[in-house]
């Protein structure tokens, strides 16, 4: 051994002077880098990785003149990488360990200590380099021309026998292998409910685990690993071992599983291989590079499938690993990766580094949550049943219990976690757990007394410690990295719903404390998020404790008497809730619904002052939502009203409810009031908003935010059905046939408490109705009123008379020509306020007649007005569509005009132009078209009928300047030449019956 081969450079030595031996003679460039190398004395200043990355760069020069035809130039390696990603003849694997050494070699460049590791690391990447470029690029050697080589193949004959023996020791494994065909075929069947291939369903007659055989051992597909994606929870981890159970069948496939969660006290790639480290090697051969000459040895061994589960939960460790899993495929061609990946699902994306063969797969075997009234529930439920029968050799739960109670618990989102937490509370007595906070505690409970004593863990105190810290994971302060190996880690990040109550334990119990000392403390600053639903319910649940709520109630009053201005949103929504079915008060301290009122509406005042801020919008969302709650109907009203006018509102109560039903990604900060709805999926918003409208529809029975998610959920089917599903094009007509069901089943029970909101449903079910509708058609139907006639003029025997339009239009004219701008003063009066009121009035008053067609005076009855009170409020609706915003506010003139309240000077004033217009236009009839009978006591009759109506100055004022003598010889000239009108063609005399322009 040379001086320099201290002992903790033997294995890295050793590899060097192979590869130089390689090399010499050979006359390639590298061999004086390799040289060099070996000579440097000390590792620890970063000139050896600096040595590593110039031989490197012989090689890459070679390859960039040969292959791309130009030369290496002293540009960054990565504009060289893309152009060498791009060349079949380069593997991945080969960029990957020239981009690693590129960057061990950077850091070498520093004058500061290295550490061991980073040497080692950049040798063995080296190590792989030469010997692909030797005997792939170069072609230099075979197997009879590498002596080395063939000592290290006799070294290892036998090792592919031990690779095939060698399994990690699972008490699952050899506890399921004498059922292990039932077992996998009973969970082949289950996954294929939730499973997707590539995004299409898997094959049923191949089932789950064949299709991702084919996909794994798929010859070419060595560089390529099958990812199996998922959010925590939904069976990933299961379906991995399961996997690995049914290719241990195989006698032609080495198949290697481990989980990193197993090994985080350890070092995952030394547990891959550390028992053939031990069994064949001497102890200057590390692990990894143990199992890589084993896998050089020979070339045509049978496919080795390595499955990996939880290889991007900690990315310390994932770089480690896929290093070393790299390393596999390049060094062993027929080498398969399975990975296991956590998918991000209605939680704070954090910034996790995905290693680079996960992002270069193009497969992808992706597992779902299921929704709980999803058709294919039923059968996820009963194929679950069956797994755990075998599983344990019993038949603990049926379907139909688990279907019930997942439905009580509101736990709509199924997947192998929450059926296996619901079905411990069917099997273990756990029946009386009133709730679902209550279910999860209990689970968290039996968690921690594997790493606690029972007394730290029932005291609470450790169950608030995890709260904080899965508060901090979900705000984004920070990430798991910093416990990496903290049992309270595992626990938040096993499933969203645990990790969801942990967070609402905390938030709640900050309150509580708040309520019991009086004053807020200064940590309450937590509470300045607005949270998804999938929190806020467990925070619902937890301040109702019937032992918490007046605790809940004094902290909530503290805190918006004291407190932040950015937590009244969450208070507000809080408060709102306590007061719900809880029956008779069980002590006086208890909170009333009147307390719980009376607070909200003092914090409406006071966020009406504040109106002009946009940060004000969210918390008075929120103060509405929260009185409608406790069934204030004037805040239905004006929630209602408010959706109606204003497109914003309509927007952000779309995308509001998209979040917080988790059909779009939650960020967390103060106000939820950014989110605006893009016409994405929306599958869990409408699925929950149908579900619990259709069980008020079944028990007749309103709850008081029903009109508000009547609407929020036609909303959503609205603008899809208008402008397409994003990147889908058009509706779905499955969707439009539950639209249609649920706008006619909740309009005809009669449950809907405003009438907004009873047009809109009306308004819905039609326009769903029509295939390729547009708004377009809305406008078409207002310009019916251009053909409906007047049948006044009808039974006056009028054969050619004016259609609704006109009279529309002539009464409008009289307005807008009569009524006085100022009074005789030249001050402004309060008829001349109103003026564009009339006109605006008169221009509507009778829009229901475009559908209805018109009615005599005398006829109109009370089934008539209502009829066209539908038809105004069905066009009302449709002013909630971007494009006929200028629909809005005529129901209100309608209504005004229609019922004439008592001191409405304008509503007066618009019921006597009315008639006016009618005596009006009789005159024209009467002496000019002579198309009424010149009867003069009918015409004096009509004149009184009219006159009788008129009872304002105004009214009177027009009545008497329209019932002039009426002379047919002033009658404008029905047709006149348009140059008769021309500035040039102006003259002295004016044609009698003429007018004098």
């Amino acid at each position: 051994m040379s001086a320099e081969d201290t002992p903790e450079r033997v294995p890295e030595t050793l590899l060097l002077q192979q590869l130089y031996r390689r090399v010499q003679g050979k006359r390639l460039r590298i061999e004086e880098e390799l040289s060099a190398l070996l000579k440097v004395s000390e590792i620890h200043d970063g000139s050896a990785l600096v040595c590593v990355r110039n031989t490197m760069e012989i090689i890459v020069t070679e390859i960039c003149e040969e292959q791309l035809g130009r030369p290496r130039g002293s540009g960054p390696i990565g504009g060289i990488l893309h152009d060498l990603q791009k060349l079949p003849q380069i593997p991945d694997g080969i960029t990957y360990n020239i981009d690693h050494i590129q960057k061990l070699g950077n850091h070498g460049a520093h004058p500061k200590p290295r550490h061991l590791r980073d040497y080692r690391q950049s040798v063995t990447l080296l190590h792989s380099l030469v010997d692909w470029y030797l005997v792939e690029y170069r072609r230099l050697e075979s197997e009879e021309d590498a002596p080395e080589r063939s000592r290290l193949g006799a070294l290892v004959a036998n090792a592919h026998d031990y690779v095939k023996r060698f399994h990690i020791k699972d008490k699952w494994a050899d506890r399921w292998q004498e059922r292990g065909t039932d077992l996998t075929e009973a969970y082949d069947r289950l996954f294929l409910n939730i499973a997707t291939l590539n995004d299409r369903p898997v094959d049923e007659d191949l089932g789950v685990f064949a299709a991702m055989e084919e996909a794994a051992l798929k010859p070419g597909n060595a560089r390529i690993p099958l990812n199996v994606i998922g959010p925590a929870g939904c069976g990933k981890s299961t379906l991995l071992k399961m996997f690995y159970l049914y290719m241990r069948r195989r006698t032609d496939v080495i198949c290697l599983y481990f989980n990193i969660f197993s090994y985080l006290r350890g070092d995952p790639p030394a547990q891959l291989t550390e028992a053939l480290a031990r069994q064949r090697f001497d102890e200057g051969i590390g692990p990894i590079e143990a199992l890589i000459r084993c896998l050089q040895e020979p070339p045509d061994g049978p496919p080795l499938l390595v499955i990996v589960d939880g290889v991007d939960e900690f990315v310390e460790k994932a770089t480690k690993i896929e290093l070393t899993l790299v390393k596999l495929v390049t060094a062993y061609a027929r080498t398969r990766l399975i990975y296991g990946i956590g998918a991000v699902h209605n939680e704070v994306p954090q910034v996790r580094p995905r290693p680079l063969a996960l992002i270069k797969s193009d497969a992808t075997l992706r597992l779902a949550q299921i929704h709980l009234f999803d058709p294919r529930a039923a059968s996820f439920l009963t194929q679950f049943c069956a797994c755990e029968a075998i599983r344990k050799e019993t038949a603990p739960v049926q379907p139909h219990e688990l279907h019930e109670l997942a439905e009580e618990r509101k736990l709509f989102l199924l997947d192998l976690f929450s059926l296996k937490l619901l079905s411990l509370v069917l099997t273990e007595g756990e029946q009386q757990q009133p709730n679902l906070s209550d279910t999860i505690e209990g689970h968290c409970f039996r968690f921690l007394k594997h790493y606690y004593d029972d007394d730290v863990v029932t005291e609470g105190s450790l169950l608030l410690d995890i709260g904080e810290m899965a508060f901090s994971y979900v705000t984004g302060a920070h990430t798991a990295e910093q416990n990496l190996y903290s049992p309270k880690w595992i626990l938040t990040l096993r499933h969203p719903i645990v990790r969801d109550f942990l967070v609402a334990n905390f938030i709640v119990a900050r309150i509580i404390a708040c309520g019991r000392a009086g004053v807020p403390d200064p940590t309450t600053s937590d509470l300045r998020y607005v949270y998804p639903f999938s929190i806020n319910r467990f925070c619902r649940e937890l301040a109702n404790d019937p032992a918490k709520r007046p605790s809940a109630y004094g902290g909530i009053a503290c805190l918006l008497r004291e407190g932040e201005d950015e937590q009244r949103p969450h208070l507000c929504y809080l408060i709102g809730r306590l007061a719900l079915d809880q029956g008779p008060r069980v002590a006086m301290q208890n909170p009333s619904r009147e307390q719980c009122e009376k607070s909200l509406l003092c914090e409406w005042e006071r966020a009406s002052q504040l109106a002009q801020r946009p940060e004000s919008a969210f918390l008075r969302r929120t103060i509405l939502i929260s009185l409608i709650q406790l069934g204030n109907a004037w805040a239905l009203e004006a929630y209602i009203d408010e959706l109606f006018s204003d497109p914003k509102s309509n927007q952000i109560n779309r995308g509001f409810h998209l979040v917080y039903y988790g059909d779009a990604l939650y960020q967390p900060g103060p106000t939820l009031d950014y989110y605006e709805d893009d016409n994405g999926e929306m599958a869990y918003t409408f699925l929950y908003l149908q579900k619990k409208i259709a069980h008020a529809v079944e028990q007749n029975r309103a709850y008081p935010l029903l009109d508000v998610e009547v609407f929020t959920a036609l909303s959503l089917l609205q603008f899809r059905h208008v402008e397409g599903m994003r990147g889908g094009g058009r509706l779905d007509p499955g969707y439009i046939a539950q639209g249609i069901d649920l706008a006619v089943s909740v309009f005809n029970k009669g449950l809907l408490k405003t009438s907004r909101c009873r047009h809109y449903c009306r308004m819905i079910a039609r326009h769903l109705r029509i295939p390729g509708f547009t708004p377009a058609l809305v406008s078409r139907e207002i310009m019916m009123l251009k053909q409906r006639p007047r049948k006044g003029w009808i039974e006056y025997g009028v054969s050619h008379g004016e259609t609704v339009a006109e009279h529309l239009l002539g009464a409008t004219m009289i307005a807008k020509v009569f009524v006085p701008a100022h009074d005789a003063s030249g001050m402004e009066s309060p008829v001349s306020a109103c003026k564009d009121e009339v006109m605006e009035m008169l221009l509507v008053h009778d829009l229901g007649e475009a559908l209805l067609g018109d009615t005599l005076y005398e006829d109109r009855g009370t089934e008539k007005t209502a009829a066209e009170n539908e038809v105004v409020g069905y066009f009302d609706a449709c002013s909630t569509y971007p494009a006929l915003h200028g629909l809005a506010g005529w129901l209100e003139l309608y209504t005004r005009f229609e019922h004439n309240p008592n001191g409405d000077t304008c509503a007066n004033l618009a019921n006597e132009i009315d008639a006016l217009e009618f005596w009006h236009t009789y005159q024209f009839y009467f002496f000019v078209s002579r198309e009424i009978q010149h009867d003069q006591g009918q015409y004096d009759d009509v004149r009184g009928k009219v006159k009788r109506r008129i009872h304002s100055p105004c009214g009177n004022a027009i009545f008497d300047a329209l019932d002039a003598p009426f002379d047919p010889a002033t009658v404008p000239v029905a047709e006149e030449s348009m140059m008769d009108w021309l500035p040039m063609r102006i003259t002295a005399d004016t044609p009698q019956g003429g007018t004098s322009g």
